[in-house]
């Protein structure tokens, strides 16, 4: 790793233009700029980790390589143990050595709303102390320092109230892990990073290896970059506190996201704005596979890809775009994925708008949205000012076949950093595309209406589609899909379970079919599709139905494949084909119950609406294209759902066609045939297994059925 090389990106200066900042922030093109790596949240065996500050800050630096290293040690060892605290005090002051490494000393409030670390307070804190997160805001507004959410996994932690917004805390809690921890490797938390800057949090990105063992700055090679004029104390604070950092999975990587000559981390007056985006790193293979702006909700509105060497080997990625946004709240970071699938998070960039007001987390409360049956539009109000704005109103208005439909208002008071729901009964009147917009009207600027935020709904007409599920074949989830048949019948559907051959009667009056995997051995029903019913299918599909088809991984059985299903999709002629591998979290052995975390692509959210909770598939395979490649968006094929960050593809029985996904495997994609629709999942998401109230599958399935029985 280079480190504290000057770099002057004279490239980059002839491009940015000069224009006057808000106060507090710096021009990115004022001066040469260091790039420093390092993070600042780990542990000793003063609180629950190994050895020593002292040898925890040599091996950081030594070792590792780093240019700095925060040791936070959980809160309450230091409060019942003060001489701790003294101790790495020292440690901290004696390891320090500007222009060569920057010691931070502080600790981590442990707590179930969720774990913050502070540096550089006075004074350690403790949730034995500090009780609440309000009393936590409280003492940081007196001690200062700089803190930071921790691993903010929302399934095993409260996220300080779903990130509620705080005018005081969000002048102290600066930043967000990105990414976080050692063991099995550095695990993701964008969505998070989204939901609090959506609900308006202004937090920088930052990446830390939270390490209980002595293996600083080693674990993995993830990093905070941060962006500063010297390595020093003073500069690191200062850089830290105005946000210029990026998370990262590349130890030595160097970005630069800026607009109108400002850095990430600004925020800028309303108007239209020029990005500029620079990526080098030094080591070979690390090149730019892609970069992607990304905005309100996580909606990427723009990707570049890369060509060739361009970010490695000290070749440059260089970019710029320009966005001219709407007014209202809204912010912009960039994400760069590497050839070797390494990720970098930056720190957003904030457009202002003329309102302190914004509408958090707009949504219809119903799964599936159908003509004249009532739901809720709900939504939260929040104040980002320190004045209030008494009667405040919200209208609401559907726009569909541009026609525009005034819904109600809602009018209320929201107090200084107040976070307010509202809510406005409704039944959508007609059926098919509907956009309900929320126009949120400051008090203060009565004429001001532009304030407004959407959502796409997909409405469906009163009387629902058939839905017919496969129990014939001896199909994976036989006798599992009780669950799934009554959400469809409390949502008005006609679920069936079809337990004999696929025929043409069999499908008449029926809009969707599902067909999940035959299980191979010995079965009382037939484990294979006859031409017959291969023909059924593809009248079916040709003649406007739709097609789910459900596979399954080739762990457990080596005799399990997905030869049945492959046949069905050449049948119909599609580009898509079901791997005969295993898709899994990396790490995680091959056994009976491997699952992996099933995230909706843009193109997902778009066409089905978000899914509110974590889709799990069990089991399952990933879809490749039909010559056991990467599957691709191309023209009728559209990806809705991968595998996590942390999910590969493994070939586990050595058996069969498969693609070998190294990260985000594709895992449920659709194409269209003639007049109809194949949608291709990895594994049958509504078994029961999966179909829990602490997952999404139920309201995916839901969501899914809803968007083909649309058609």
């Amino acid at each position: 790793m280079i480190r504290g090389r000057k770099l002057l990106w004279s490239a980059i200066i002839c491009v940015l233009a000069a224009v006057a900042t808000a106060s507090g922030q710096v021009s990115a093109q004022d001066g040469e700029w260091d790039f420093y790596f390092g993070y600042i949240h780990s542990h000793t065996s003063y609180s629950d980790g190994e050895l020593t500050p002292e040898e925890a800050y040599a091996y950081a630096r030594d070792v590792a390589g780093l240019d700095f290293l925060g040791i936070t040690e959980h809160g309450y060892y230091m409060v019942e143990n003060p001489h701790h605290w003294e101790a790495l005090v020292e440690a901290a002051k004696s390891f320090t050595e500007p222009g060569r490494f920057v010691a931070f000393r502080g600790t981590e409030w442990t707590h179930g709303a969720g774990h913050i670390s502070i540096i550089e307070a006075p004074e350690p804190c403790s949730r034995d102390v500090q009780v609440t997160f309000d009393d936590l805001i409280g003492w940081m507004s007196e001690n200062k320092g700089i803190a930071s959410f921790n691993h903010p996994q929302r399934n095993e932690q409260g996220n300080w109230d779903d990130f509620k917004y705080s005018l005081e805390g969000n002048k102290t809690i600066r930043l967000l892990e990105v990414g976080s921890g050692p063991y099995p490797g550095n695990t993701k938390y964008e969505a998070s990073y989204v939901r609090a800057l959506d609900r308006g949090w202004h937090l920088g990105a930052i990446n830390s290896q939270d390490n209980h063992r002595a293996d600083w700055g080693t674990a993995t090679d993830a990093r905070t970059g941060v962006v500063a004029r010297a390595l020093t104390r003073e500069d690191l604070m200062e850089a830290l506190r105005a946000m210029r950092t990026y998370s990262t999975e590349d130890k030595n990587v160097r970005v630069r996201f800026a607009a109108e000559g400002q850095w990430m981390g600004s925020t800028l007056p309303l108007g239209p704005a020029e990005f500029v985006i620079d990526v080098s790193d030094p080591d070979p293979g690390d090149a730019v596979e892609k970069a992607e702006v990304v905005s309100n909700r996580g909606t990427v509105i723009a990707t570049l890809p890369g060509s060739g060497d361009e970010g490695a080997s000290g070749v440059p990625f260089h970019r710029t775009l320009r966005i001219t946004p709407k007014d209202g709240y809204n912010w912009y970071y960039l994400r760069i994925e590497q050839k070797d699938k390494d990720v970098v998070v930056t720190s957003p960039i904030w457009i202002k708008s003329r309102s302190d007001l914004l509408m958090a987390d707009f949504r219809f409360d119903v799964p599936l949205a159908k003509k004249g049956a009532t739901g809720h539009l709900r939504g939260d109000v929040v104040n980002l000012g320190a004045g209030p704005a008494p009667g405040t109103i919200v209208e609401f208005a559907a726009v569909a076949d541009g026609q525009r439909m005034p819904i109600g208002a809602v009018k209320t008071d929201v107090g200084p950093g107040a976070t307010v729901p509202v809510s406005l009964e409704w039944a959508c009147p007609v059926s098919g595309d509907v956009t309900v917009v929320a126009t949120v009207i400051d008090p203060s600027m009565p004429a001001y209406s532009e304030n407004a935020y959407s959502i796409e709904l997909h409405v469906l007409p009163e009387a629902l589609p058939r839905v017919v599920v496969d129990e014939g074949h001896n199909n994976r989830a036989s006798g599992f899909a009780g669950s799934f048949l009554d959400a469809l019948a409390s949502n008005g559907y006609e679920g069936v379970l079809c337990q004999g051959r696929i025929t043409p009667e069999s499908l008449r009056g029926t809009s969707i079919l599902i067909i999940a995997n035959p299980e191979p051995g010995i079965a009382l029903t037939p484990t294979t599709f006859d031409e017959s019913e291969l023909a059924a299918v593809r009248e079916f599909v040709t003649s406007g139905g739709s097609l789910v088809l459900a596979g399954s991984s080739d762990a457990e059985d080596p005799e399990r494949d997905v030869d049945q299903l492959n046949a069905i999709l050449t049948a119909l002629g599609c580009s898509m084909r079901f791997s005969d591998d295993e898709v899994r979290e990396k790490g995680e052995g091959s056994a009976f119950g491997s699952t992996a975390t099933c995230i909706l692509t843009a193109d997902g959210e778009r066409l089905l609406g978000p899914v509110s909770l974590p889709v799990r598939m069990s089991q399952g395979c990933s879809i490749a294209d039909d010559a056991f490649g990467t599957l691709n968006a191309s023209d009728g094929v559209v990806v809705l759902a991968v595998g996590a960050d942390e999910a590969c593809s493994v070939d586990t029985n050595g058996k069969g066609s498969w693609h070998a996904y190294t990260s985000r495997p594709v895992v449920c994609a659709s194409e269209d045939v003639g007049k109809g629709r194949v949608v291709a999942m990895g594994a049958p998401l509504y078994s029961a297994y999966d179909f829990r109230p602490d997952l999404g599958n139920e309201e995916f399935m839901l969501k899914l059925v809803g968007w083909l029985g649309s058609r």
